[in-house]
């Protein structure tokens, strides 16, 4: 499996449809429906295993397909190409602060962090041609990787808020997104709602960490488009240094 063998594991004995529609295009989706069938034999087995779909699954798929069918899946490149706007400006703008006005300077790039960080978002998780195009956007604009983030952040959009699974809500001790056990429990959880940008500014220093770490191991595991993603990251340090 091309995004690794512990979405199998983590699948193993659940219904995995929601999650097979979200994260492969459509060439994908037609891929898989020239695999072998399931036997009916092991049809049966597996029905007894996972529990039928629920009135929100069957109401869900039924509202996607509506979605899909009406035009929203569609791709607006006027509105992509002011939201590239919007980041080229914050950018261009922090530069060109950067030595007469610092600390403008540092809000404008925060700024341009921040959206590069959330047209990365919709650009990794994307499904269509446009979004295999700009997929290392986040590397350079944002200094995270690619495949750190579909790995990560998935799991998040798959097994949302499932504790061991999801590691978006595992970021104590930085912020705590649940009391811990009294043993491993810090005095700043009472006032983090107060000083939560200095844990998260920690935490966005060790995802930028983590995120090379592993766009290493990608390119010594030779991960499709391994070494252009590092390549890119390798870009964003040379231009924010």
């Amino acid at each position: 499996h091309p995004a690794g063998a512990h979405w199998i594991d983590w699948y193993d004995g659940r219904d995995a449809t929601e999650v097979m529609d979200a994260f492969h295009s459509e060439k994908a989706r037609g891929m898989w429906q020239k695999l072998p069938k399931s036997s009916p034999e092991a049809v049966e087995i597996l029905s007894k295993q996972v529990a039928d779909d629920s009135s929100v699954q069957i109401a869900f798929r039924k509202l996607r397909d509506e979605l899909e069918a009406d035009g929203w899946w569609e791709r607006d490149f006027v509105h992509e190409a002011k939201l590239v706007g919007i980041w080229i400006s914050l950018a261009v703008g922090a530069v060109a602060t950067a030595h007469t006005a610092p600390p403008i300077s540092t809000v404008l790039l925060a700024l341009a962090m921040t959206n590069a960080g959330w047209l990365g978002h919709d650009y990794v998780h994307g499904v269509d041609s446009f979004c295999d195009k700009v997929r290392n956007f986040v590397c350079i604009g944002a200094g995270l990787g690619t495949t750190w983030w579909s790995d990560k952040h998935n799991k998040h959009h798959a097994l949302t808020n499932e504790m061991g699974v999801d590691e978006d809500i595992a970021t104590d001790p930085f912020l705590y997104t649940w009391a811990p056990d009294p043993k491993h429990d810090s005095p700043l959880r009472k006032i983090q709602h107060w000083i939560f940008f200095v844990p998260f500014s920690a935490l966005f220093a060790l995802w930028r960490y983590d995120t090379m770490q592993v766009a290493v191991e990608a390119v010594e595991q030779k991960r499709p488009g391994a070494k252009e993603e590092l390549f890119g990251l390798l870009a964003h340090y040379f231009i924010l240094l």
